[in-house]
């Protein structure tokens, strides 16, 4: 019998790899193969890279890079997101992973992916990609805008009546306008997004326009998602997309987008995100320490809990595929919940 056979795979290939991906991480949504077409192969952003060992007509391990639109220092173009490695428990220790991820990262940079993203929160997995290639920008923060008295007394132990007034004096939206939900996305994205990314400075991380949101959102097959506007004279200032989720001790909004053009109008759309979801704790989003998104999250009213305070942490980095963008490793990056694959 020959041993397994290094190979890039294709959509013919998809079950196989919903499979393998199954037999290692029963709760990925890509588990689901409806899942996993519509993020790998109906991607209107270019071309999934998947490679695969393939033993004996099985597919025992698998890594994909999908496509993603990405501001990169500045220029726009396409960046990988590198996900759902995964080895079936079988061939597990056999070192395969290393040969995996340098095949999918020179493939990346053939198919016009001059980077690939990379999360985690596993050391070992974190190990073995950046033994790839991987570098770390930042660890994400964890910012929150509670609504909940009893749940500031819980988190930071604090008697009820100080926790209502911690409350009111660190995190505040203050009075006034308020955002409305929007049955579907509303016109005027691009705008927004360009907007937003001369209000922020933002030279690296995924474009977030229409396209993005149409893609991400109304075509997936997961679902629950909710998006808040802010019009202003007949245009859109602020949008943002939820998902409701049980974490941090409580059910919170999670913030997965939040674009907008100044803080005023942040501040509008995260009072549209606590009028229109009862029942919540609070809104919670993920973004890089000092970059756009936290300091327009900021200054709209959330704030960075402290790390003794944050879930396990999140790291965000990336494979500098082709050569040319190591330098970036040191660049602020506008990184958000929403390029978080799983959500």
């Amino acid at each position: 019998m020959s041993g397994p056979v290094l190979r890039e795979a294709g959509a013919d290939d998809d079950v196989a790899i919903a499979a393998c991906i199954a037999a290692s991480f029963p709760d990925n949504p890509k588990a689901n193969v409806d899942v996993l077409r519509w993020q790998y192969r109906a991607n209107p952003f270019g071309t999934t890279s998947s490679w695969v060992w393939d033993d004996d007509g099985t597919i025992v391990s698998h890594y994909s890079g999908y496509p993603m639109p990405c501001l990169i220092d500045g220029s726009a173009g396409v960046a990988a997101n590198a996900v759902d490695a995964a080895t079936v428990p079988t061939h597990a220790g056999r070192g395969l992973f290393g040969q995996l991820a340098h095949a999918l990262y020179a493939d990346c940079a053939t198919k016009g992916m001059a980077i690939s993203y990379c999360f985690g929160s596993n050391p070992v997995a974190l190990r073995a990609v950046g033994r790839a290639g991987w570098m770390e920008v930042a660890r994400l923060r964890t910012l929150v805008l509670p609504v909940d008295d009893g749940w500031v007394a819980r988190r930071f132990h604090l008697p009820r009546t100080a926790a209502s007034m911690a409350r009111r004096l660190a995190f505040g939206l203050g009075r006034g306008p308020t955002g409305t939900e929007a049955g579907t996305l509303p016109g005027g994205i691009d705008d927004l997004w360009a907007r937003t990314v001369a209000a922020g400075d933002i030279r690296n991380g995924t474009i977030r326009d229409e396209a993005w949101f149409r893609w991400r959102y109304d075509a997936s097959p997961v679902g629950g998602y909710r998006h808040i506007a802010v019009h202003a004279g007949g245009r859109l200032d602020a949008l943002a997309t939820v998902l409701v989720h049980d974490d941090f001790g409580g059910r919170f909004a999670y913030l997965l987008e939040l674009v907008a053009a100044d803080p005023d109008a942040a501040r509008q759309v995260l009072r549209g995100v606590v009028a229109t979801t009862p029942g919540i704790a609070g809104i919670a989003t993920l973004a890089v320490g000092g970059g756009p998104l936290q300091r327009l999250a900021t200054d709209a009213g959330m704030r960075t809990l402290p790390r003794r305070l944050e879930p396990k942490a999140a790291r965000f980095g990336f494979v500098d595929n082709g050569g040319g963008t190591a330098h970036l490793r040191t660049a602020p990056w506008h990184v958000g919940w929403g390029d978080l694959d799983q959500l």
